[in-house]
């Protein structure tokens, strides 16, 4: 959802449109850049998660501060470049450590599950990003930082991941036996 408010919204922020607008698309590919790095360091995904996230908070709440302001010279294209880069970020680092994140037997599947209800949470965004110009960035700032908060609740734990994973796989394997025993009667 932020990913494309930030999009829509950066036409209503103070300052030089345009500056705006080339400092947000010229973040995109060095965030997914740094975040590919910084994951092939083998950091934690919830840590870069909940960085990347309080980054683009940060920026948001400072961009709600120069509400007022008409020329705010560099300061707004570099907030706007920060926001960007810690969504772009956080994409990146989910799209990468998912598959570690979920057994893989259910990794495509909970990929797709959460494409689909992130696409969901997506339709309103052009609307909400038309809204008089503080609102929409003070969501943008609950949305990351509630996303930094959500990220606790995710098991990293690899044992326990490959534990369930195992179950299910045995759960699964009984279900198919069963349904060809049936079928053989």
């Amino acid at each position: 959802f932020n990913y494309y408010m930030i999009s829509l919204q950066v036409k209503y922020l103070p300052g030089n449109f345009e500056s705006n607008m080339l400092a947000m698309v010229s973040s995109d590919i060095p965030a997914a850049l740094l975040a590919g790095y910084v994951v092939r360091l083998g950091i934690q995904p919830k840590k870069l998660i909940i960085f990347f996230m309080l980054v683009s908070a940060f920026a948001s709440l400072l961009m709600v501060a120069f509400v007022d302001i008409e020329e705010t010279g560099a300061e707004m294209p570099i907030l706007t470049a920060s926001a960007r880069i810690g969504q772009s970020a956080t994409f990146v680092i989910l799209y990468l450590t998912h598959p570690d994140m979920f057994p893989t037997l259910f990794a495509a599947t909970s990929i797709g599950i959460a494409n689909f209800v992130c696409r969901t949470f997506v339709i309103p965004a052009p609307l909400i990003a038309e809204v008089d110009y503080p609102r929409p960035m003070i969501l943008f700032t609950v949305l990351c930082t509630l996303a930094a908060l959500s990220v606790f609740f995710v098991i990293d734990d690899k044992e326990e991941i490959k534990k369930t994973e195992q179950r299910l796989t045995k759960q699964l394997s009984l279900n198919d036996s069963m349904l060809s025993a049936r079928k053989t009667e």
